[in-house]
């Protein structure tokens, strides 16, 4: 295996502590309020406690949630929120929402059924319970139009936990992009 959590002295010189989860980590993140470490990759997602000596509870890639686990978030409630499918971010990308002792709290696909939507990051905040994902996606400024040719559209949605849409920012179709560029 060589997918391991190294935790580190302050200064950076010493090794605390070597866990190893998988063939690879892709994201790790620190629960604020527990110190426990959350990870994901080749093994899913898995939950350390804070001296990463022991797992707290593991979920694994397609049984708990679709394709490769790449992005992971921690909400200030403990609530994790996983990115899944593929690492290159390609396919459709499905979030998975887990409460701070692993249940299942909600899945859903931020971008629907759009497959040509790239999933790059996602965020967690437990105050107001919501996930956001953020992405990028080609498109085309008709001919005839300001600025015609291939452009790449940033896109930004929050959800709630379950996958209610709250909002969205940016994103847009060539056309309008073309039109507000005149």
């Amino acid at each position: 295996q060589t997918g391991v959590i190294l935790r580190l002295d302050r200064a950076g010189t010493r090794v605390l502590s070597e866990t190893y989860l998988g063939t690879t980590v892709t994201q790790a993140r620190v629960d604020e309020l527990t110190g426990n470490i959350v990870a994901v990759g080749s093994f899913g997602l898995a939950v350390l406690n804070p001296a990463a000596s022991a797992v707290l509870w593991r979920r694994t890639s397609t049984v708990d949630f679709p394709g490769t686990a790449y992005r992971v978030a921690v909400a200030s409630d403990g609530t994790v929120a996983v990115l899944s499918g593929s690492p290159s971010g390609l396919t459709s990308s499905t979030v998975t929402t887990f409460g701070p002792t692993g249940g299942k709290v909600g899945q859903f696909k931020p971008w629907g059924s759009n497959n040509s939507i790239r999933s790059y990051s996602i965020a967690a905040d437990g105050r107001t319970k919501s996930v956001y994902v953020s992405g990028d996606y080609n498109t085309r400024i008709p001919d005839g139009l300001p600025q015609a040719g291939q452009v790449v559209v940033a896109i930004l949605r929050g959800y709630s936990y379950t996958g209610t849409q709250k909002f969205q920012a940016y994103g847009a179709s060539g056309a309008d992009l073309g039109v507000h560029a005149a």
